[in-house]
């Protein structure tokens, strides 16, 4: 049901929010899928032209009766990466900012002027330079924080140098254009924290991701295998946690229960860099599905990272699924109400194996799980999102009118 308390809103989308989804365009799900339940919503979005109509075709079949319009505009020259670090912009920054752009977004705010704005991603703050009296930031994280950390104790060469100069840019748009924005939103309290300590001449709102990324988690019970070890062995924290996780559950319990291990790259690719020993005593794969394409179950999912920054997607993923879910306390920002309660959860690797172990031997994940996914719907779930999303919107079209005053 439409609300007339909520303005329309222009949701200018870094990448076209077409399935398949993924955990980058999370955010990006979320808040049309809530705002478009309450208000006219219409969506600017990039395509290259020879996909164009391939796009257009799957965005109407997604969103249609929901979102009232698209736009499509289509990406400016591409560059190098190093070209766009060099100019100390990010990749997708430099091609989207076009003079297309522009012209479309002056003219739908000509024809209808009481609109917000919705830019969906860092590379996009450039914009609030021109539009930032009637928009709303959101970057997702506080993404100079998310860069450095990946950035931890990986080895010299360019894969290093690339992180390094992200993170750098990424702090220069914090400072430069969050606070020109009539709200910065982000989904957890501590990229709030981080954004106030960079630009706090800006006003930050936190509203969380709802879980619409599911991968096919469901409460059935697990089809042999006690943990799913869930990561991705290219991110230097979750590299880092697995080994470390691996390494104090095999403390605990050399040789016993059955560890499946998930990790994005191939087995070749996981043995070199986990080593050989760790990868001895699980069964690898480098998906979550299995060959015949069914999701992998079982009793206790861990997400094995160590750092990171802002809200992980697969703790929702689990919690919201009833699974059993492991994990340090940081990575339950964002569903911090489920943590100990709903969840295993711990300050190191150590403790958290030493729990993993105990609650497999007296049966209680099953408990675990569901009074995890009960705290999640009721908390975190879609009508609270939704609120959420349209209480940001008010304060945000509040903040318009005074400034218009």
């Amino acid at each position: 049901m439409r609300n007339k308390s909520l303005p329309g809103i222009l949701w200018v989308a870094a990448r076209p929010p077409v399935p398949p989804f993924s955990g980058v365009t999370g955010k990006t799900l979320c808040g049309i899928t809530a705002l478009s339940s309450l208000t006219r919503v219409e969506v600017v979005s990039f395509v290259e032209e020879r996909r164009r109509e391939e796009v257009e075709l799957r965005f109407q079949e997604y969103w249609e009766g929901r979102v009232a319009s698209s736009h499509w505009v289509a990406y400016g020259p591409r560059k190098s990466s190093l070209q766009a670090l060099l100019e100390r912009r990010f990749q997708f920054g430099t091609e989207m900012e076009s003079s297309s752009l522009m012209e479309l977004l002056d003219r739908l705010l000509r024809e209808s002027p009481d609109r917000l704005l919705f830019f969906d991603d860092i590379t996009l703050a450039p914009f609030l330079a021109r539009y930032g009296e009637n928009a709303i930031m959101s970057p997702h994280d506080c993404m100079s924080r998310m860069f450095s950390s990946h950035l931890q104790r990986r080895p010299l060469g360019w894969e290093a140098a690339r992180l390094l100069l992200q993170s750098r840019i990424a702090r220069r748009y914090e400072r430069e254009y969050y606070h020109l924005a009539l709200l910065t939103h982000v989904i957890t309290q501590r990229d709030r924290i981080w954004l106030e300590e960079i630009n706090p001449r800006a006003r930050y709102e936190v509203v969380p991701n709802a879980d619409l990324l599911n991968p096919g988690f469901s409460p059935s019970r697990p089809n042999g295998w006690d943990l799913l070890v869930w990561g991705d062995l290219r991110v230097g924290s979750i590299l880092r946690g697995t080994k470390t996780f691996l390494r104090e559950l095999s403390r605990f319990s050399p040789g016993e229960g059955r560890t499946l291990v998930v990790g994005r790259v191939t087995e070749a690719e996981a043995r070199g860099r986990l080593g050989e020993d760790l990868l001895s005593g699980v069964t690898y794969a480098p998906l979550l599905e299995d060959r015949e394409g069914r999701v992998q179950h079982a009793k206790i999912t861990v997400v094995p990272d160590d750092g990171g920054a802002g809200i992980k997607n697969r703790c929702v993923n689990i919690l919201s699924s009833g699974k059993c879910l492991a994990c340090l306390y940081p990575q339950m920002e964002g569903v911090e109400r489920a943590s100990d309660l709903g969840a295993l959860n711990a300050m190191d690797h150590r403790d958290l194996a030493r729990k993993v172990r105990s609650v497999l031997a007296d049966g209680s994940w099953e408990e675990i799980a569901s009074r995890g996914q009960e705290i999640y719907a009721r908390e975190y779930g879609a009508e609270a999102n939704t609120q959420a999303w349209a209480d940001m919107v008010r304060r945000a079209a509040l903040l318009c009118h005074g400034r218009g005053a």
